[in-house]
Parts: structure tokens; C-alpha cells; sequence
């Protein structure tokens, strides 16, 4: 007698393509890609049913429920790798401007009037294939600390609908890109171009606005992604108490240059920039008689000269 076969998540397969319509799972275009987790889910509420007359046994017990509207959303963990990670930024921010042949800089920036939507088809097994239809981004989050392992980063989806299959709809993908993860420890926070000292970990959001939108149209799945909300780039910085500096910049609302960094040489590194960002003021709390810290949020703006956040992915990626 054996152990029982189960599912294992080590063994899913991530295919996407950027080449569908919305409403329509594409047909080709289709790439591999890494992650760590998902919680992508189509939830259906059951919803009550308050039908009088049906002729139903009792008038104590419920009736038989009625299907809620369907809703498609979830977030997925993936890592900060410099080859795969740029497949998400552009989700985020759109395509980017790439320049360079063997080497490449991929820029990419807030603001764009519209975003790509993606489909996503994740095989779970032999004839075992679950396909995410028309996903848009809303938020990427990551934590920055000096940690052990790879950064990681966290993007929130929503999108049209799920199907089940037991055929792939990928046809013949492309081959996985080489992977290039990024250690977290070798993050970096700079100010102003100097590098800061003394900071213990960062948390940044950037939330594109997207939200669902239903129409009138014989349908009751999602009838579009819309960016009704300004984009926002928040966050906060722990740092080490060391001086009155952070505070003074806070309570003078001065815009400051943030730079979040992580670099294995000049020609393979990621930033992340926010141009123009104010920090709140802190405090100098004492919780006893150990060092002490302090914790300032951020909020980025747009500037007459520059997009509230620019992303630069430096690799040997050809285009995304």
C-alpha cells in the first residue's frame, strides 16, 4: 500500500499573456512565470431568497438560495527578480521605454491614462487547469528589511471572470526567462541621492485605482477595469532615532527625493523612485529605557516636471 497522492503547489505551472481583449482569454502570447502564493478566487455569494408564495413546506425554515454576483479578485506573492519582476510593473504601470541592445533599461511610470489586463492560466494537475480571465492590477506592496532570502513583492488583482478546463488554453508558450532574484539585505534607501542611515525596515504601497465596473449588458461578470481613483504611492520608514533631521523635514512639508534600490551591478539593478514625497511627522516616543525608534509615512505627488513614481529595471530582457 502507498501514501496518498495530493495537490502541491510546487507543482502548478503560471502561464499569462498580455494579447486577450477584455472579456476574451487569449489564444496566444503566452509566458511562464514564478511565484509564491495566490489567493486569486471567483467568489459567489449565496444570497437570501425572499420569494412569498412558492408553496414551500413551513414558514419558519429558509428557502433555497439565490447566486449572488460573481466576484473575481485575490492577490499573488511574487518575487523581486529582475528578469520576471518587470512582467508585473508593467501590469502596474503599463509597457515601458526600453532602451539599450545587450543590456537594457527598462523605464517605466505612473500616470498612464489606461493599464494592460492580463489572463493568468495556472495548472494545477493533469487535466486540471484554472483560467483567470482579464485581470487588471490594483495595488503592489512590498516590505523592505534586511531579511534573509529573496524580495518579495505583493500585487493585488481583480478582474472579469474564472473558468475550469481540462485542457490548457495556452497553446505552445515561450520558454521561462532565467530567473535573477534580488536578495532582500541588499536593499537600499536613499534621500535626496545620499544614502540614509540608521533605517530598520520600509513598507511601500502603490494602488493604481482600478476598481470593477458592471454594466447593463446580459452579463453578470465584471464589464470593465476602470482607473476611477487618483494612484496613490504611500508608505512608511522605521528608522533608528538618531536626530531631530527626519522630524525637521516633516514638520517643513518639504518634498524630498526617495529612492528605494537594490543593485548587483550597473547593468542589473531595480529602482524604485518617488520624486516628490512628504513625510509625517513622527514623535520621539520612549517605550523604556532601550533605543528608540521612530516610524514616518510617506505620500508621493506628481510634479509639473515628473510622474509621482518612476520604476527602472536594469537586465538583459529584450521587451516587455
Amino acid at each position: 500500500m502507498s501514501t496518498t497522492a495530493i495537490g502541491k503547489g510546487r507543482l502548478t505551472k503560471l502561464l499569462f499573456s498580455d494579447a486577450g481583449s477584455f472579456g476574451t482569454f487569449a489564444s496566444t502570447g503566452f509566458k511562464p512565470t514564478v511565484y509564491y502564493t495566490h489567493t486569486l478566487m471567483q467568489k459567489r455569494p449565496l444570497e437570501d431568497n425572499p420569494l412569498i408564495g412558492a408553496g414551500l413546506n413551513n414558514g419558519n425554515d429558509a428557502a433555497a438560495p439565490l447566486q449572488g454576483l460573481p466576484d473575481l479578485s485575490g492577490d499573488i506573492v511574487v518575487p523581486v527578480d529582475l528578469a520576471h519582476f518587470g512582467y508585473w510593473l508593467k501590469l502596474l504601470l503599463g509597457a515601458p521605454t526600453s532602451t539599450g541592445s545587450t543590456n537594457l533599461s527598462h523605464a517605466f511610470a505612473s500616470g498612464a491614462a489606461t493599464l494592460p489586463t492580463r489572463d493568468i492560466e495556472i495548472e494545477m494537475g493533469s487535466s486540471d487547469f484554472w483560467q483567470y480571465m482579464s485581470l487588471g492590477a490594483k495595488s503592489l506592496a512590498l516590505d523592505i528589511s534586511d531579511q534573509p532570502g529573496q524580495q518579495r513583492a505583493t500585487v493585488s488583482l481583480l478582474g472579469k471572470k474564472r473558468t475550469l478546463a481540462s485542457s490548457t488554453g495556452a497553446g505552445t508558450p515561450a520558454s521561462i526567462a532565467a530567473q535573477d532574484p534580488l536578495a532582500a539585505a541588499i536593499g537600499q534607501l536613499l534621500i535626496d541621492d545620499v544614502a540614509a542611515g540608521s533605517i530598520l525596515s520600509a513598507r511601500l504601497n502603490y494602488d493604481t485605482g482600478a476598481q470593477i465596473e458592471r454594466y447593463v449588458d446580459a452579463d453578470d461578470f465584471a464589464s470593465a477595469i476602470i482607473l476611477a481613483d487618483d494612484a496613490k504611492f504611500t508608505g512608511e520608514i522605521r528608522v533608528r532615532y538618531s536626530g531631530q533631521t527626519l522630524e525637521s523635514i516633516a514638520d517643513a512639508m518639504t518634498a524630498k527625493k526617495l529612492e528605494f534600490k537594490w543593485s548587483k551591478g550597473s547593468n542589473n539593478a531595480l529602482s524604485i523612485v518617488a520624486g516628490a514625497a512628504y513625510l509625517e511627522p513622527a514623535g520621539a516616543a520612549i517605550q523604556g529605557p532601550g533605543g528608540v525608534e521612530a516610524s514616518y509615512a510617506f505620500r508621493a505627488s506628481q510634479t509639473s516636471a515628473a510622474a509621482m513614481l518612476a520604476v527602472t529595471l536594469k537586465n538583459q530582457i529584450a521587451s516587455y
